[in-house]
């Protein structure tokens, strides 16, 4: 689902462009794999609704012991470990916050045919290459 609030990619009301992403892409979350209770039939128009005071609450209140399956906005996916911080979530989702995201250093995008998830967004896997590396 996307992630919707304040400061993400998705806000109500407004409407962003690429100009408006300080924080790299590589480091910017646009869209989590939800729980089979937070799931929506794909036809309902539903967000996950992301509140800055309390960042976690997006996630249930924290991130589950096998990590979680996040879409970013250079189009790789990746799994967040269970390690993530209410803090480094919270960086992940704003788009121009200025946080840091080194501790993506360690986590490596899910690529190729290694991909479990390569379908959970609703498009092929992307292996290596971002959406950006992509031409018509």
């Amino acid at each position: 689902m996307a992630v919707v609030g304040p400061g993400a990619a998705f806000e109500p009301g407004k409407t962003h462009s690429v100009r408006n992403f300080k924080d790299v892409m590589s480091g910017t979350i646009l869209a989590v794999l939800v729980s089979e209770e937070q799931a929506v039939p794909w036809t309902k128009p539903s967000d996950l609704s992301f509140d800055p005071s309390d960042p976690l609450a997006t996630l249930g209140g924290q991130v589950p012991p096998w990590g979680i399956p996040v879409l970013m906005a250079d189009g790789k996916i990746r799994t967040l470990p269970a390690s993530t911080t209410a803090e480094q979530f919270q960086a992940l989702v704003t788009i121009a916050g200025g946080e840091s995201t080194e501790f993506l250093d360690n986590v490596a995008p899910v690529t190729g045919e290694a991909n479990p998830h390569s379908r959970l967004f609703g498009f092929p896997a992307i292996g290596d290459h971002g959406l950006s590396d992509l031409s018509p």
